[in-house]
């Protein structure tokens, strides 16, 4: 009996790090050239063990900085290939690459931080900052809270709603009902993008 309860224990924490680096991996892809947001996989993480899904966030950001970092060098180093790439990412237009632009050059660091939140895709504030040369530092220290804080709304807001609220209700299946959401919230995304 001890032997099983340790198996589950050592089966338990491989599973939980294996999203912690899922989430490294997906922060990193959506900050280069995935158009999903890390957000979804910490909000299904929130349902199943907020903990992790906390730490999942930390880890999520650390992969956006590192792909921020890389698109805000390409920015400061080509940002004419950079805007290629970027107009061939989903949802993502030319016309959105200039607002973009106008916004990192006219709010600077505080674009970063505003951007992202509206739905805009950080990789492009990360090529702009690169750009517009805004310090170095100054990004990381930007980039840090704006990712974390989204994240760790989501992961909060997920298991607010689906835990606390609906978690009462033994009838609901939180993954489909999560699946939903996403699926809805990317359809209308893309719908009015």
């Amino acid at each position: 009996m001890v032997r099983t309860d340790y198996m589950l224990v050592i089966y338990g924490m491989k599973k939980f790090t294996l999203f912690l680096y899922f989430s490294l991996i997906w922060g990193l892809a959506e900050a280069t050239f995935f158009f999903i947001v890390p957000d979804v996989l910490l909000s299904y993480i929130a349902i199943k063990n907020l903990k992790v899904a906390k730490t999942a966030c930390i880890f999520a950001t650390i992969g956006a900085l590192i792909g921020g970092l890389i698109m805000y060098a390409w920015g400061q180093r080509n940002v004419e290939s950079a805007e290629i790439f970027l107009n061939k990412v989903p949802a993502i237009s030319e016309e959105m690459l200039d607002d973009i632009n106008l916004q990192v050059k006219d709010d600077r660091g505080l674009a970063i931080f505003k951007g992202p939140l509206q739905g805009q895709p950080y990789k492009a504030y990360a090529v702009y900052s690169g750009s517009d040369g805004i310090n170095y530092l100054s990004f990381i220290l930007i980039t840090i809270p704006a990712r974390i804080i989204r994240f760790i709304i989501t992961v909060l807001l997920a298991d607010f709603l689906l835990n606390k609220i609906l978690g009462k209700r033994k009838k609901i299946n939180k993954t489909v009902l999560l699946s939903c959401w996403w699926v809805i919230f990317y359809s209308a995304y893309f719908l009015l993008i």
